[in-house]
């Protein structure tokens, strides 16, 4: 039994995990067994604001000059008097989630850091100084993603295996998206006989740029080819749209892309009007995600489709995302390779029923996040 009139505070200063907070404090709002108070700092702010969540501001990101509007984590324990707290992991320069981890140390308040992304463990938990900022409890993704927090010293007693709550979210609304992609698909003239292939690129294509030759010109290469090649066998159309990065705009590469496409004969979506869609009902119009570290990989198997990783030229040891890595979702490192797993996954039913079964067996691990997370609360609190 939770205690009468228990208080949570959900905090972050960082707008991804602030979508996975999102996603909790609504459902834990709606099930009013505690009071919730939602606040952030910088673009955290905006998210909870996004969805529809009464958030308080305090105030801008730390990296910034001296903003008088900013709240230290112990001012907002002094005048919220949280009972328990749950925040994301700071990497700098957000610092806030790493405070509010400090300060609930001080003052014995239990806190849960919860997690969107693989990776950068010893910037999440660690100052620069090799300060440890471990909270009483830390939510992992999945099995790779728990070793990765003993690898850095996290306590093997406070990591629970919950799954990633934004990305949960996505399995319990694929019935919405299915419906929403029907739509689309219609809107863009795609019939039952188009394949449609998404591709959402990365920003800063060139090896000078960001130190890794795959660029996405190289990736549309090896996706034109198998493409143009399986046009002439299976009477199908092939379409494919390649989504700009948020933090990149159009530019020269895509009128190569543009070239390349028209070369080969392959059908390029409009590179304007679709992008004014969200990333989501794309990915779940497409009936297949390429990409090369995009999260969209991710959030297409949640959706309950097929995904594959393409890095021709490239000069990357190890994929960064671990789905990719532990070969859950398929990857190509060579033009040659690109091409055939391209052809296997957009024709070869026996790969797509492999793919299936590991993505399925993948998901049976990875949902129901949300609640877990708020289950979690709920034992702490009593």
């Amino acid at each position: 039994m939770v205690k009468a009139n228990s208080k949570a505070l959900i905090a972050t200063e960082h707008p991804g995990p602030a979508l996975c907070l999102a996603y909790v404090a609504k459902k834990m709002m709606a099930d009013s067994t505690i009071q919730m108070i939602v606040g952030g700092r910088d673009k955290a702010v905006d998210v909870f604001n996004k969805h529809s969540l009464p958030c308080i501001s305090f105030g801008a990101n730390a990296s910034l000059d001296v903003d008088p509007s900013r709240v230290s984590a112990d001012e907002i324990l002094a005048a919220y008097a949280p009972d328990i707290i749950l925040t994301a992991t700071g990497q700098p320069p957000a610092l806030l989630d790493k405070e509010l981890v400090a300060a609930s140390k001080r003052k014995k308040i239990p806190v849960i850091a919860v997690t969107d992304l693989w990776g950068a463990n010893q910037n999440r938990f660690y100052g620069h100084d090799g300060m440890p900022f471990i909270p009483d409890k830390v939510t992992a993704i999945d099995a790779v993603h728990k070793e990765e927090l003993l690898r850095v010293g996290i306590p093997e007693q406070s990591i629970v295996l919950t799954g990633q709550p934004s990305w949960s979210t996505l399995y319990a609304q694929r019935d919405d998206f299915e419906r929403r992609r029907a739509t689309l698909r219609s809107n863009y003239g795609m019939d039952e006989q188009t394949v449609f292939i998404l591709y959402p690129s990365h920003p800063n294509n060139s090896l000078e740029e960001n130190g890794f030759a795959t660029r996405d010109i190289d990736v549309v290469d090896a996706l034109t080819l198998a493409m143009h090649s399986l046009t002439q066998t299976s009477g199908k159309r092939y379409l494919l749209t390649v989504r700009p990065h948020p933090r990149e705009r159009m530019h020269e590469k895509f009128r190569d892309i543009a070239a390349l496409c028209s070369q080969r004969g392959v059908g390029l979506l409009d590179l304007q009007g679709i992008h004014q869609e969200n990333v989501l009902d794309i990915a779940s119009a497409a009936d297949y995600v390429a990409g090369v570290f995009s999260t969209t990989l991710i959030e297409k198997i949640y959706l309950g489709g097929v995904a594959f990783c393409l890095q021709p030229k490239t000069s990357l040891t190890v994929n960064p995302l671990p789905p990719v890595r532990e070969g859950m979702i398929p990857s190509a490192t060579s033009l040659e390779d690109a091409i055939a797993l391209t052809k296997n996954a957009l024709s070869d039913d026996s790969w797509i029923a492999e793919f299936n079964q590991r993505r399925d067996e993948y998901l049976g691990t990875a949902t129901n996040a949300v609640e877990k997370i708020i289950q979690l609360t709920y034992q702490l609190l009593r």
